[in-house]
């Protein structure tokens, strides 16, 4: 029996070891995916300032010597200054951070295979810097566009799901708090209505297979 228990000791330190390393290896990968969010954001934000920099320079040169950027002159400065503020405004969301950077394979199998347009924030900051939207539509898009995805992934019951319907909200807030006038706000509002509409179809179609089940056992 002693050597049974002694067995059953080192079978249990190994497990606890195993579990120790696990837990050591996630906490690494939770650091460098730490790090490389921060050094993404800290890229974003000398691109924000390189614009607002260009924004505030006369053609010619810059303060630095080097030539100053030219804002697109066909480019509404003040719609921009909207954007920029309506997307700080949504990142303040506390659920925001699962739209941060782009989503691999790695971190959701197969979501290259489900999801046609990947989007997220880090890339409406980047069309942002690069001028890329010719109206507040075509930003607003992007926006609906990266939590359908999200919920397209992710199905109805997962907390990812009410992640997206939360920030979501935030962005339809800002939008009806500023009285911008954009047809992706109607697109946001009945996209939210069909999705609420399919939850209450879905929990309704679980219950209904669930008496008839209840009923055949009785039969």
């Amino acid at each position: 029996s002693g050597r049974i228990t002694t067995l059953k000791q080192n079978k249990e330190e190994e497990e606890r070891m195993h579990a120790a390393r696990v837990a050591e290896a996630a906490d690494q990968r939770r650091r460098d995916d730490e790090e490389k969010q921060r050094r993404a954001a800290e890229e974003r934000r000398l691109a924000r300032e390189k614009r607002l920099k260009a924004r505030q320079t006369f053609n010619g040169d810059s303060e630095d010597g080097t030539d100053a950027l030219e804002t697109p002159p066909d480019i509404d400065e003040e719609m921009y200054d909207t954007m920029y503020k309506v997307l700080e405004a949504v990142k303040r969301n506390t659920n925001c951070w699962l739209f941060m950077e782009p989503v691999t394979d790695e971190i959701a199998p197969n979501y290259r295979l489900i999801i046609k347009r990947p989007m997220d924030i880090s890339t409406i900051e980047r069309f942002l810097d690069d001028y890329k939207y010719q109206c507040i539509d075509e930003f607003v898009e992007d926006c609906r566009v990266m939590f359908a995805n999200c919920r397209l992934y992710n199905g109805p019951r997962s907390p990812y799901f009410k992640m997206a319907d939360s920030v979501e909200s935030s962005l339809r807030r800002q939008i009806t708090e500023r009285k911008l006038s954009t047809g992706g706000l109607k697109r946001l509002f009945f996209t939210s209505i069909n999705l609420q509409y399919l939850q209450l179809l879905s929990s309704s179609l679980s219950l209904f297979l669930s008496l008839c089940l209840s009923v055949s056992l009785f039969l």
